[in-house]
C-alpha cells in the first residue's frame, strides 16, 4: 500500500493466522466491553498456597459457590473458600499415596476424586450435622452415622466447639464408637480429643471409609495413570468416566445418594460390553445431542500416533457408534457450545468444530510448532466464559511463545481469538515452558486458572487491578504492512492517536515498530499522561506528533497500553500514519 494512509482500528478481528494477513498478536487486552474500543484487561495474580504443585482439574461446589476444589497430577487435593480462589489450602485426610490425579468432579453433594486405578469420594460437601459435648472426651453425636474406626472427619461450624480446630483432621475413635454416637482421635491411634464447649451449627464431612476403618477406594476402575474424565450426564443425572478403553458409570437408585449405603446407588466398571481397542485411551469426554463423545488418543505419549478418534455413546447403550476422525495426535478436550462440538486436537493448536458426524477447522494458533516442541491442550482446560469460548495453551519446552489463556468467539462474520490473559509470571512459553492445564470461569467476569511455569506452579485468579508488573505487556501487533518498494521506499513522518476517553493519571501509550518479521521491535514513542521520562500528553483525547520512520518497504507496529493505576485502564481507539 506505497502512499497511503495507515490506519490502525482496534483489533476486533482478532489474531489471525499470520501477520500476512492479519493482526498478528493480540494479548493482555479487552476488546469485547467497549466494541470498536483497546482497554486493558484485569491481570491475572497467583493464589496464596497454591504453588506446590500442578494442576490439571477445578471444580466448584453447586451448593456453595464460595468452595472450590483442584486436583494436582500427584492427586493431592485442595480446595479454596474464600470465594474468590485467592487463598488454598491441602483438602486433608486421604492416606492414598503415590498416585496420579487424572479427574475431578462433584456429583450428588460429594466430591469424586480419579487417581489411577481409583475412584475416592468426599462429602457430603453440605455436611452432616452433629451436636458435640463439652467432655473429656467429647462426645459427637449423629443418628445412624454408619462411620467405621480410623475414618477421617474433617469438621466446620458456625462456632467451632473449642478443643476443635476447623479444617483439620480428625479420626473416628474405635472406642465407644455406637451407633448413633462417636468419639475422635488427633490421629489412628493416637490421643483422644476433649473439647471445653459444644459449638453451635457442627458439621462434618469425610473420605469414604468402608468396614476396616482408614481411607480406601470407593471404587476401583481400569487403571489409567494419566487421564480419567468425569461428566455429569443432562439427560439421566448420572456420573460418567473414562478409564482408559472403558466407561465407568454411577447412578443414584434411591435418594440421597451415600457412598457408604450401596443401595443408594447402582456402579457399572465397565459400561461398553466390548471395550474400545486395547492401544485407545479416553482422554476427554463431552454430552453431545442424545450422545455421550468419548475423545481419544493412542500411545504413551502424544506424539505416538497421529490417531484422533471420538466415539459416540448412546446414553443407556453399551456400543460406540462410528467414529468422527480427524486424523491428527489425539484429542485432548471437547466442549458443547450450542449446537456444535468444539474439538481440541493434535499437536498444531488446531481447534474444530463438529454437527456430530462432520468436522471442519476453526483455527489453528499461530504458534511456528516443531517436531520436538509442540502446542498442549488439556482437557480440564476448556469452558464457557463471558459468553465466549476459553481455553488454555502450553508448550512442551521453551521457545514457543503465545501461551496462555485465549479466548474464541464464533460468529457468521468470523472467528475471533484473543490471547486474553498470560499468566501472573508474566511467562508465555518464550524462555521456559508454560502450561494452562485447568480453567474454571468464577463470576460474569473473573476465571480461576492452575498453570506451571519452568519450576513454578500454582492457581491464578482474575485481580481488580490493571497494572501489570512488566510494564506494557498488554499489546496488540499489527499485520506486516507494504509500505513501499525496493526502489520507492517510504518515509512515515505523522502520527495521530485517538482515544474514547481522554488519558487519566498514569495511563500511558507505547508505539513500537520493526522493518521485518525477523527484526527487533524498537521503541517509536511512549506517550503518557503524566509519567517522568515520556512525551506528557495531559489529559488528552488526542494527539498529533512527526514520526520520522525512514527508508521502509515494510512495517509492522506493536501498540501496548500501561496504567499505573489498578482502578483505570486507557482507551485507545485509532492510531495512525501518514
Amino acid at each position: 500500500m506505497p502512499n497511503n494512509d495507515i490506519i490502525i482500528d482496534m483489533p476486533r478481528q482478532g489474531i489471525a493466522p499470520s501477520a500476512m494477513t492479519g493482526f498478528a498478536d493480540v494479548r493482555n487486552l479487552d476488546l469485547f466491553s467497549v466494541p470498536g474500543v483497546a482497554r486493558l484487561n484485569r491481570k491475572f495474580s497467583v493464589a496464596s498456597g497454591s504453588t506446590s504443585a500442578i494442576y490439571n482439574w477445578l471444580v466448584r461446589n453447586p451448593l456453595t459457590s464460595t468452595e472450590f476444589f483442584a486436583l494436582s497430577t500427584t492427586g493431592t487435593v485442595y480446595t479454596s473458600t474464600d470465594g474468590t480462589g485467592a487463598v488454598w489450602s491441602l483438602l486433608g485426610g486421604n492416606t492414598v499415596s503415590a498416585a496420579s490425579g487424572n479427574g475431578l468432579a462433584i456429583w450428588k453433594d460429594y466430591l469424586f476424586v480419579a487417581r489411577d486405578a481409583s475412584l475416592d469420594t468426599f462429602g457430603p460437601l453440605s455436611g452432616v450435622a452433629v451436636t458435640v459435648t463439652a467432655a473429656t472426651p467429647c462426645v459427637i453425636s449423629s443418628t445412624g452415622h454408619g462411620l467405621q474406626a480410623s475414618t477421617p472427619i474433617i469438621f466446620s461450624a458456625t462456632t467451632i466447639p473449642a478443643g476443635i480446630t476447623a479444617g483439620t483432621v480428625y479420626y473416628v475413635s474405635d472406642i465407644n464408637l455406637l451407633t448413633d454416637s462417636f468419639q475422635i482421635k488427633d490421629a489412628i491411634g493416637g490421643s483422644q480429643i476433649n473439647t471445653t464447649t459444644t459449638g453451635s451449627g457442627v458439621k462434618y464431612r469425610t473420605w469414604y471409609a468402608p468396614a476396616g476403618g482408614g481411607v480406601t477406594t470407593f471404587k476401583t476402575i481400569t487403571s489409567d495413570n494419566l487421564w480419567h474424565p468425569m461428566i455429569i450426564s443432562k439427560l439421566n443425572s448420572a456420573l460418567y468416566g473414562g478409564e482408559a478403553n472403558q466407561v465407568f458409570k454411577l447412578a443414584e437408585a434411591t435418594a440421597p445418594f451415600n457412598p457408604i449405603t450401596a443401595a443408594s446407588y447402582t456402579w457399572s466398571a465397565t459400561v461398553l460390553a466390548t471395550a474400545l481397542q486395547a492401544d485407545y485411551r479416553i482422554k476427554c469426554l463431552a454430552e453431545y445431542g442424545t450422545n455421550l463423545m468419548l475423545g481419544t488418543w493412542k500411545g504413551t505419549a502424544v506424539t505416538d500416533f497421529p490417531v484422533a478418534d471420538i466415539f459416540p455413546l448412546g446414553i443407556n447403550e453399551t456400543a460406540v457408534g462410528n467414529a468422527i476422525s480427524l486424523n491428527d495426535f489425539g484429542i485432548h478436550a471437547l466442549l458443547t457450545y450450542g449446537s456444535s462440538l468444539i474439538i481440541w486436537a493434535g499437536v498444531n493448536g488446531r481447534i474444530y468444530r463438529s454437527d456430530g458426524v462432520n468436522f471442519s477447522q476453526v483455527v489453528r494458533l499461530p504458534m511456528d510448532v516443531t517436531n520436538t516442541n509442540y502446542v498442549i491442550f488439556k482437557p480440564g482446560g476448556v469452558c464457557i466464559h463471558k459468553e465466549r469460548i476459553f481455553f488454555g495453551t502450553g508448550n512442551v519446552s521453551s521457545g514457543l511463545p503465545g501461551q496462555g489463556v485465549y479466548s474464541l468467539q464464533l460468529s457468521p462474520g468470523g472467528n475471533i481469538l484473543i490471547l486474553e490473559h498470560t499468566i501472573s509470571q508474566e511467562t508465555d512459553g518464550t524462555s521456559e515452558q508454560t502450561v494452562v492445564g485447568c480453567l474454571l470461569p468464577l463470576t460474569g467476569q473473573r476465571i480461576i486458572a492452575g498453570w506451571v511455569s519452568g519450576s513454578n506452579k500454582g492457581i491464578d485468579t482474575t485481580s481488580d487491578s490493571y497494572i501489570y508488573v512488566t510494564a506494557y505487556t498488554a499489546y496488540f501487533d499489527t499485520p506486516l504492512f507494504q509500505v513501499g518498494t525496493p526502489k520507492g521506499k517510504r518515509i512515515l513522518t505523522e502520527l495521530d492517536i485517538l482515544l474514547a476517553k481522554t488519558l487519566t493519571t498514569t495511563q500511558g501509550i507505547r508505539l513500537l515498530y520493526r522493518t521485518s518479521l525477523s527484526g527487533t521491535f524498537a521503541t517509536l514513542g511512549t506517550f503518557t499522561h503524566d509519567v517522568a521520562g515520556t512525551t506528557i500528553l495531559g489529559a488528552e483525547f488526542s494527539h498529533f506528533t512527526t514520526a520520522n520512520i525512514p527508508n521502509l518497504e515494510t512495517v509492522q507496529f506493536r501498540v501496548a497500553l500501561n496504567s499505573g493505576n489498578s482502578e483505570t485502564t486507557p482507551w485507545l481507539r485509532q492510531v495512525s500514519f501518514k
